[in-house]
């Protein structure tokens, strides 16, 4: 395998993943002396399209230099490689994200699902009152991570951040109205109509994994306009209707059904709201079992 020439400061060590839009690899960071993930992109030849990938970056650096929460993967540098090609550096989080768990499991258990859907919420409330609205909240970008008191997920790409009160030229280049932003299985109504998410827009998307973790699909699926019109037109059916058989509590199915009402009004407020109300949930488990101090 080859592996890309970088900067002097990273040394690579493997590959780690690759996609439509560029190669994630583990690298040594040598002057912090540390393993980091090593995000790069694939050559961009159109102008305007690498300054907004370059834009996307720099947003994504600073947004993650405004959060400091467990259960947020840290960004740290982002710059351009000696082949001309941009490149972001983050925390190194062992562990698949929770798209490959669904795959290899299917529908999760109850308990595992609700301290899932308890530790995204109450990320999102952190990154929500530190003034970062997510914009793609999807398994994809949830890592399910080892721990030494259980599991834990771990949030990360906020490539597609809003940063709110951030600078106007960034705001007037990357988030213009009425252009949809996200991945469209978990958008909020408002997103399909192109305008802009607030923090209510992450709630309906927690709703959406949600909704998969307990069923094994999202809400509504098929091409970009059948899932668009049911966001926008579709009351999908409680979780405990698809899947029978996994004794989904009543107050889990009305927890999920709340983040995804189609008015940002009625559904939960913030994160915190909804990390409550899941803590409430007959038989609720947090994922991980603190230990007591000997």
């Amino acid at each position: 395998m080859n592996l890309p020439n970088l900067t002097a400061q990273y040394r690579p060590i493997k590959l780690l993943g690759a996609g439509a839009m560029g190669e994630v690899y583990l690298v040594e960071n040598l002057a912090a002396e540390r393993v980091e993930a090593l995000k790069i992109l694939k050559p961009i030849a159109d102008p305007m399209a690498r300054e907004i990938a370059s834009a996307r970056f720099k947003r994504e650096v600073r947004a993650g230099h405004r959060l400091s929460h467990t259960n947020i993967v840290p960004t740290y540098d982002c710059g351009e490689l000696p082949d001309g090609r941009l490149y972001l550096t983050m925390e190194y989080v062992p562990g698949p994200p929770l798209d490959m768990l669904l795959q290899a499991r299917g529908a999760l258990p109850v308990t595992l699902a609700a301290g899932i859907m308890a530790e995204i919420a109450d990320a999102v409330h952190h990154a929500h009152r530190a003034g970062v609205v997510h914009r793609d909240i999807k398994p994809h970008n949830m890592i399910y991570a080892s721990h030494p008191e259980g599991a834990m997920i771990k949030m990360l790409d906020l490539g597609m951040a809003k940063i709110l009160f951030g600078d106007l030229k960034e705001t007037m280049l990357l988030s213009v109205e009425g252009v949809p932003f996200g991945t469209p299985q978990y958008m909020a109504p408002e997103q399909c109509r192109g305008h802009m998410a607030d923090p209510r827009s992450d709630i309906y998307a927690i709703g959406c994994v949600g909704f998969e973790l307990l069923t094994g699909e999202p809400p509504f699926k098929g091409p970009i306009a059948v899932v668009f019109a049911g966001h926008l037109k579709k009351v999908p059916p409680p979780p405990s209707y698809i899947a029978q058989d996994a004794h989904i509590p009543r107050a889990l199915d009305q927890i999920v059904l709340q983040c995804l009402q189609k008015t940002p009004d009625m559904r939960f407020q913030n994160g915190a709201a909804l990390c409550a109300a899941l803590q409430q949930v007959p038989g609720y488990k947090p994922l991980r079992q603190r230990k007591n101090a000997s």
